[in-house]
């Protein structure tokens, strides 16, 4: 039976290294003697964890400053079984270069480790991956590459998009209900708590990955690694390679022990996870020994890089560096590596161009990036970039109010456009990208963007005005009838102007009292069919941007029984009849819903309401004609 392939990246590991064996490139290491890097780097025999004893001698290899590639040295402690689900670690003690001051660095995830065996033959172990912060030794954890080279033998399945093991808002389906009730807050905080608190001091977790960031402020990385570090990611703000030999740089090869760089954003701003390469082979690249994100499958290019500096840490050591130039693909994020191939340059990144500009200053900057594209980190990290993008063009760290525009083109031509507004003490709207995770991630087709076009126009004033007063026009209304709220508003340092509702009462609402909330757009979302293919989703969306932070809405709080089936809502029914017809294990797709009717949103212009009011008017029974 034939093996499946690894996304058709060639010979299969054991292919490459019969081919090296029966070529004559397989080397040997003159027994008891250090070999040199370059010797080691030949050396694809692997060694497995069963065969491993205390005290067994052998080296690594990594990158501690520039692109030179050197040897340390390593003496296994033990192997510990089934570390994780089918996963065995094997536990050295690292020495050599500054080892001993720095301990275990992050950035050295992948560092290829080669052992001695009984007969005197050096053969791989793995890649260096996992330790312990504020450790006081050198003590690493090595994952097999046996482990490596079986997540790297995986057939794909879904290439390009990736599956996360983690969930964003936006993971799956475009939430188009409000968060809680009328006024409530109706975006989610952007980032999720992926992994909980920090790793404990006890824990033998993977090192940290060092992800380089340039073109961003303190403020963005520090915001960024906030969210980021639960994952075992470090943001550092970082740079490119200036005032060296480019020409050297360019040269610079993926190889056993060498920096390779995952790099999720680029251009303007450039977001590059930097680790090292265990393996590179007719079958494809293994490095890191870890997950990055463990995000499954996607495309990511992959790039070398250069170590400015290995910076020593109580915590934990990390290499300092910035990426070089593209080389290929990661294609797969696994529990033992990330495993990708070189020489691919196909466009696997989304490009955004992004225009921000500040109305009071007269400020105005253009960036144009790419990111990833993946179910969960594009809005992770394009929101993050956006957002960091529009508070450098904010003059002040007070209120602001803020419109947008995102033009969403597809590679059929195709242009689908949102228009928006916000109103905010905090800063950027980071619900402005969802339109694009929604597309691009849809589960009925699959949607090809060409490019995004995102720009942002500022106002730094106080957006807020006060619900001063809030009147009706009628006391008492019949079924059908509509009545009129006047709201009287008071923004800040301004004149009182007053807003005229329109909201009317349901045909089918029994007598008595109803109350009408006034509430501002921002908590709302309109009530959409449910969304079953792309046409009916990007329906969805651009009726959505109609309620908007400067808007308000009238809402009656009484509650109207309802049956939905097939995405068609049928109003009026009666308790007893929707409770026999709809069970709570109803498998026809009906359910049993109470909502709140309201009124189309009417604008205040470029304010934000804050707090909301209530009026009762008195619904008298429908006169028989």
């Amino acid at each position: 039976m034939r093996r499946p392939r690894h996304g058709g990246l060639g010979l299969g590991f054991w292919g490459a290294l019969l081919a090296a064996t029966f070529a004559g490139a397989a080397p040997s290491v003159a027994r008891g003697a250090e070999p040199s890097a370059r010797e080691l780097q030949q050396i694809v025999t692997p060694i497995d964890p069963d065969e491993v004893w205390r005290g067994q001698r052998g080296w690594g290899l990594s990158v501690f400053t520039g692109a030179e590639i050197q040897v340390f040295g390593v003496e296994v402690i033990s192997a510990v079984r089934n570390f994780l689900p089918g996963q065995d670690v094997v536990l050295v003690r690292c020495s050599g270069w500054k080892l001993e001051e720095t301990k275990v660095i992050g950035g050295m995830s992948g560092s290829p480790v080669y052992l001695e065996d009984r007969e005197g033959q050096v053969r791989l172990l793995g890649a260096l991956a996992y330790g312990w912060s504020f450790s006081l030794e050198p003590i690493a954890g090595i994952t097999p590459i046996s482990a490596m080279r079986r997540d790297l033998a995986r057939p794909r399945e879904q290439p390009g998009e990736g599956d996360s093991t983690f969930a964003l808002p936006t993971d799956r389906d475009l939430d188009l209900a409000p968060a809680s009730g009328p006024g409530a807050a109706a975006a989610a905080d952007l980032f999720p708590a992926a992994g909980g608190d920090p790793p404990r001091p006890t824990a033998l977790t993977r090192l940290a990955t060092p992800l380089m960031v340039s073109g961003l402020s303190a403020r963005g990385v520090e915001e960024m690694a906030r969210h980021l570090r639960p994952l075992g990611i470090e943001p550092i703000q970082s740079g490119g390679v200036a005032g060296g030999d480019d020409e050297a740089l360019q040269r610079v090869r993926l190889e056993p022990g060498s920096a390779i760089g995952v790099k999720v954003a680029g251009g303007d701003v450039d977001l590059v996870g930097v680790g090292t390469c265990t393996y590179v082979g007719a079958d494809g690249v293994l490095a890191f020994g870890h997950p990055m994100f463990g995000g499954g499958e996607y495309d990511i290019p992959m790039t070398t890089a250069y170590i400015h500096v290995t910076v020593g840490s109580v915590q934990r050591s990390f290499k300092f560096g910035a990426p070089i130039r593209d080389v290929g693909l990661i294609r797969g994020d696994y529990q033992s590596c990330i495993a990708g191939s070189l020489g691919e340059s196909a466009q696997v990144m989304l490009p955004v161009a992004i225009r921000v500009r500040n109305e009071k200053t007269g400020y105005e900057k253009r960036y144009h990036v790419e990111v990833i594209k993946h179910r969960a980190l594009t809005r992770m990290f394009l929101a993050g970039i956006i957002s960091d993008v529009v508070g450098a063009a904010e003059s002040t760290f007070g209120p602001t109010f803020a419109t947008r525009r995102l033009a969403v083109r597809m590679k059929d031509g195709a242009q689908h456009v949102f228009t928006n507004c916000y109103a905010s003490s905090s800063g950027f709207d980071f619900s402005t990208t969802d339109p694009v995770t929604a597309i691009l991630f849809n589960d009925y087709t699959r949607a090809d963007i060409d490019r995004v076009a995102v720009s942002v126009e500022i106002q730094n004033t106080d957006p807020t005005a006060d619900l001063w007063t809030l009147a009706a026009d009628r006391s008492e209304i019949e079924p059908g009838d509509t009545v009129t709220l006047t709201a009287t508003l008071r923004p800040r340092r301004g004149e009182l102007f007053a807003v005229r509702v329109p909201v009317q009462a349901p045909a089918h609402f029994a007598p008595g009292p109803l109350e009408i909330h006034l509430v501002g757009g921002a908590g709302m979302a309109p009530e959409s069919p449910r969304v079953r293919d792309l046409p009916t989703l990007l329906a969805a969306l651009k009726e959505r941007d109609a309620w908007r932070a400067n808007t308000v809405i009238a809402v009656l709080g009484r509650a109207r029984a309802e049956l939905e089936v097939e995405g068609q809502r049928i109003a009026g029914l009666p308790a007893t009849m929707l409770h026999g017809m709809v069970s709570p294990t109803d498998s026809r797709g009906g359910e049993a819903a109470w909502s709140a009717y309201h009124s189309a949103p009417v604008s205040i212009g470029s304010y934000l309401m804050r707090g909301g009011g209530r009026v009762v008017v008195n619904l008298k029974e429908r006169r028989r004609p």
